[in-house]
């Protein structure tokens, strides 16, 4: 069984300022910046320790790096919308709510016009750095628009957080789709090791029905992502766009890569499946895909130790 999402009360007194460019909730030993501008975190401070990279945030993101099977399918144009609003996406209002004890909950809205949705994350923070992240898909079902290759969020943080363990399946690589090989169980490793070196960059690494993931540095320094619902999670030193060939494939190698100075989390509720009936044109099988509809789920961020 999974645990219902709560935070805790007792924890300290958590504050939120509202100025002109940022909004910034602290607490004892805790700092968290939101921009204005975008809405998002972009800096997670938690006893001295930046759990943020700098220049990068936690994101909403839809997209993968196209694998082969994709690049068959066409999805690199088909599902071209989904990417661009993963990067673009208007902050239309925030919310921020003091009203309950211990905590400060704020919720933001946004317009994502290419896929014709709304979009609404809202965060729960207590007095320890604790946070709740629910983000919900607000479809516009009477536009045809095309299936989603993932629902989740992205969260860069600095590359010494590179020691994984999850409770999930493991040890390889599993997807919706083709994780049967792989079972539930703890395990272990170091990020650097999670992804396939597939002959040409694509998505890679992910793992499926994960209950909890920690991610931390050699001082056992970092986070921990659990949810009341099983989740996909993707730790790599690379950011999508590293394995993202665009609207063509190019002429690389996996083993060209050069690792970033970073660790890209991603944090999703589900992403469709590979397929792999043929490799030149055929879709992942109807049970899944994400088709367009509305989505929503939440997970909480903990820092450690």
């Amino acid at each position: 069984s999974l645990p219902e999402l709560r935070l805790d009360d007792d924890k300290g007194s958590v504050s939120a300022r509202d100025s002109a460019n940022e909004i910034l909730v602290t607490g004892p030993g805790f700092r968290i910046r939101f921009s204005k501008l975008d809405g998002l975190i972009h800096s997670y401070q938690v006893k001295g320790t930046e759990l943020i990279k700098k220049g990068y945030e936690l994101k909403p993101n839809f997209w993968r790096p196209p694998t082969d099977n994709d690049f068959g399918a066409n999805f690199q144009n088909l599902l071209l919308n989904w990417k661009r609003v993963s990067s673009d996406y208007g902050l239309l209002d925030y919310k921020i709510d003091r009203s309950r004890a211990g905590e400060v909950a704020l919720q933001m809205t946004y317009d994502l016009p290419d896929v014709y949705a709304g979009l609404t994350i809202g965060y729960r923070i207590d007095g320890s750095g604790a946070m709740i992240v629910s983000e919900t898909l607000h479809a516009d079902t009477t536009h045809k628009v095309p299936m989603l290759p993932k629902f989740g969020m992205q969260m860069m943080l600095p590359k010494s957080f590179s020691r994984m363990q999850w409770y999930g399946r493991g040890p390889g690589e599993s997807y919706w789709d083709r994780k049967d090989a792989e079972f539930v169980g703890l395990y272990q490793g170091d990020v650097h090791d999670q992804v396939h070196p597939y002959l040409r960059p694509q998505e890679t690494g992910n793992k499926s029905d994960v209950r909890w993931m920690k991610l931390t540095d050699a001082s056992g320094k970092g986070i921990m992502i659990t949810s009341d619902t099983v989740l996909n999670l993707t730790a790599r030193h690379f950011l999508d766009k590293d394995l993202d060939d665009g609207l063509e494939k190019h002429n690389r190698h996996s083993g060209e890569l050069k690792e970033r100075d970073m660790t890209v989390l991603s944090i999703d509720l589900q992403q469709m499946g590979l397929g792999g009936i043929n490799s030149w044109s055929e879709w992942p099988l109807p049970q899944y895909r994400l088709d367009y509809h509305d989505y929503s789920y939440q997970f909480k961020i903990i820092p450690l130790p």
